[in-house]
């Protein structure tokens, strides 16, 4: 039996290998195929391959879903047969954990709660495989708050890791009556990426299909990465109007991280996709934002303490100028990226007049402080240069 697991285990791997091979090769056809019909350039890392690519294109067919097979596909039941979800807790969990496991149970039609206890995940798994199992829901907490949810599809993933912030649950809102248990309506948002398909997926698979005449709404709304989760109920009053009212619970997921294996294979499956800091490629890039303030000063002769009285007050046109820079500091003058710089009146042409300072454009590659003299007149000039991720 083990030695089965095992073999479709490799064979899983070895197709969605292959369906990710062929999807890369897809995605470079299609980038070709959009430059010569815009007549553009082709990109530079494709232009060793363009004319292979462009020779397969011939052969391509409109319409189909691109590279992604159903048959090899981890949902490929989904619609045709009810899901079997199993919960369970993390060890030793609280009593409002236990609160948040009852109410997920009655969020999914049809699922069980299993009570942790002492069991090993490997144990977990190959019990739920064994009594048919399609997904399993583990639910962590930090003293008390629910803080993370792992769902993890069976029989041969993928695992899908979230965690959990601002949860409300049934228990804490006093007189709210009992909860439907049809089979509920979805409603999925801001799912338009590659990404969010899929996770919308690993979540909508999670409930059966509905019937048309069910009064339950659940809402999956994606906001900034956030996912919202809503629970309502609604009921028509007239032929025109509808009555919406929340049943809870109420929380938001925040993917961090999917896996193509099972929850037991966590040191050994592959991450399909992990968050960290840089995950967008395209605001890896760093774009340089400079600009530079010029002060006239009372005299000819720079007055020091004059321009470190000033200097709070060009730290504040510094800092509320523009929403990039709201908490920037300038560096004090004396400090080792401060400058004396002269200028002739001909440099300051290019200036002009903004809330009471002279601005001009200024490719300095540092922050700087220094003073800017010439034709009887003297200028506190103070460039700042900023990269921030671009947009």
């Amino acid at each position: 039996m083990l030695r089965r697991e095992a073999r479709l285990r490799r064979e899983y791997l070895y197709r969605k290998a292959r369906e990710e091979a062929q999807r890369s090769v897809q995605e470079k056809k299609e980038r070709v195929k959009r430059a010569l019909e815009e007549n553009q350039l082709i990109p530079t890392e494709l232009r060793r391959e363009a004319l292979a690519l462009q020779g397969s294109l011939e052969f391509d067919d409109a319409g189909g879903e691109g590279v992604t097979s159903h048959v090899d596909d981890e949902y490929r039941w989904a619609g045709v047969e009810d899901p079997k979800v199993m919960i369970t807790t993390s060890r030793d969990p609280s009593s409002r954990l236990k609160m948040f496991a009852k109410e997920l149970k009655l969020v999914f039609p049809g699922a069980q709660r299993m009570n942790r206890g002492r069991h090993e995940v490997g144990a977990l798994v190959r019990a739920c495989k064994a009594n048919g199992v399609t997904d399993l829901l583990v639910v962590h907490e930090h003293r008390g708050t629910p803080v993370g949810l792992i769902v993890s599809h069976l029989p041969f993933g993928p695992t899908a890791y979230f965690t959990l912030c601002n949860v409300v649950m049934r228990h804490d809102i006093p007189d709210l009556g009992t909860m439907s248990e049809a089979k509920p309506h979805l409603i999925t948002h801001g799912f338009s990426s590659r990404l969010g398909k899929r996770v919308s997926d690993i979540l909508r698979y999670l409930f059966p299909v509905p019937k048309d005449d069910s009064h339950r709404v659940i809402t999956f709304a994606n906001q900034d990465d956030y996912i919202s989760f809503r629970h309502h109920v609604y009921k028509k009053t007239d032929h025109r109007n509808v009555e919406l009212t929340e049943v809870g619970p109420r929380f938001e997921l925040k993917l961090y991280m999917i896996r193509l294996g099972t929850l037991e294979q966590e040191a050994t499956a592959d991450v399909e996709w992990r968050w960290h800091p840089y995950t967008n490629t395209a605001r890896k890039r760093l774009c340089a934002y400079s600009r530079t303030f010029l002060l006239p000063l009372a005299s000819n002769q720079p007055d020091w303490f004059y321009l470190d009285k000033l200097r709070f007050l060009l730290q504040f046109a510094f800092g509320c100028r523009d929403k990039h820079h709201d908490h920037e500091r300038l560096p004090p003058y004396h400090s080792a990226k401060s400058q004396l710089l002269f200028m002739t009146t001909s440099g300051l042409k290019t200036g002009f007049h903004m809330g009471g300072f002279y601005t001009l454009p200024n490719p300095a590659t540092s922050s700087k402080c220094s003073l800017a003299s010439g034709s009887g007149h003297s200028f506190l000039m103070l460039t700042q240069r900023k990269e921030f991720p671009g947009f």
